[in-house]
């Protein structure tokens, strides 16, 4: 016998294992006995079913306020620079016209004091210190730089006032700004809320239609497993049927005939293309031909020898 080699050895057995069992079949196929359809089926399709967890009014708050804090944060930065840079600027003018008013202030008072003098000078020289006219003329003078200082004060009065109002105006304004920018987060915070409840009831409803339909394959799968066990079932009824009538036609004798030349052809047909010292590998494996073949055995042999290439 030529050399096999393993990996050869392998496959000859593999297909040797097939050849048993269309050999079983014949058997099965001639049976008079009801043999129950053996199906193998999976339990289930193994389908999982997806899970909706919505979120919670505050998971959506927050969400919200993340997309949405960052927009109006902005808005409040940019209010609060241009708040606080106009007020500086109206405090510097607060600063400017205090020392403007002090200047103001020093420059009535060398004044009034140069004036004063020179009058004192003038009486003196004219002889007439002592004498109401110069009480008069002195008066004058008095008179004179309390008028200018009074003014002076009710001009800064009346900047000071209108600075003041001023910031109280920017105040008004900031604290304005500051509530319209809050009451637009706010409500671009509901509708953000909003938005997401909708794209969260979508996600809702799309994967209740996905667990749906995990449900309908499921049970069509359960019927199609049902209906072909039915069908098995039923095949094997009718091949009962017909090897019942193949017996009484044909005698117990005369279907034993029948199979074993079945089986022989299977071999025949399963052997082609093989060579001869190939199928004598087989043959050698066991016992099961030889058994199932019983006189067809050695039809099984010669044929082997005289028709197979070696």
């Amino acid at each position: 016998m030529a050399e096999i080699t393993p990996e050869r050895q392998q496959q000859l057995t593999e297909e040797y294992a097939q050849l048993k069992e269309k050999i079983l079949d014949v058997d099965h196929k001639y049976s008079l006995s009801y043999y129950e359809p053996e199906l193998e089926f999976e339990p289930s399709l193994g389908l999982e079913k997806l899970t909706f967890t919505p979120l919670t009014e505050t998971e959506l708050q927050q969400l919200a306020q993340q997309e949405v804090n960052p927009r109006y944060l902005e808005k409040q930065r940019s209010l609060d620079k241009s708040y606080a840079t106009a007020k500086a600027n109206v405090l510097l003018s607060v600063d400017r016209q205090a020392e403007k008013h002090r200047k103001n202030l020093v420059k009535l008072a060398d004044q009034y004091a140069e004036d004063y003098k020179k009058r004192q000078h003038a009486l003196a020289n004219g002889g007439m210190w002592h004498s109401s006219a110069a009480e008069k003329a002195l008066k004058s003078i008095d008179d004179a730089y309390d008028g200018d200082v009074e003014e002076e004060n009710k001009r800064y009065t009346a900047e000071y006032e209108a600075l003041y109002d001023k910031l109280d105006a920017l105040e008004d304004s900031y604290e304005q700004g500051t509530a319209s920018i809050a009451q637009q987060k706010q409500l671009a915070i509901a509708a953000e809320v909003a938005a997401l409840e909708e794209k969260q009831e979508k996600n809702r409803i799309s994967i209740e239609k996905y667990n749906n339909t995990v449900d309908e394959k499921e049970i069509k799968y359960q019927a199609s497993c049902r209906r072909y066990l039915q069908y098995a079932i039923q095949a094997e009824y009718e091949r009962a049927l017909e090897a019942a009538k193949l017996h009484a036609e044909l005698g117990e004798s005369g279907v034993k005939q029948q199979m074993l030349s079945e089986k022989l052809n299977c071999c025949k047909a399963h052997f082609t293309g093989y060579r001869q010292y190939e199928a004598q590998f087989v043959l050698q494996i066991d016992t099961f031909l030889q058994a199932n073949l019983e006189d067809y055995y050695t039809a099984l042999t010669d044929w082997v020898t005289q028709i197979l290439i070696p």
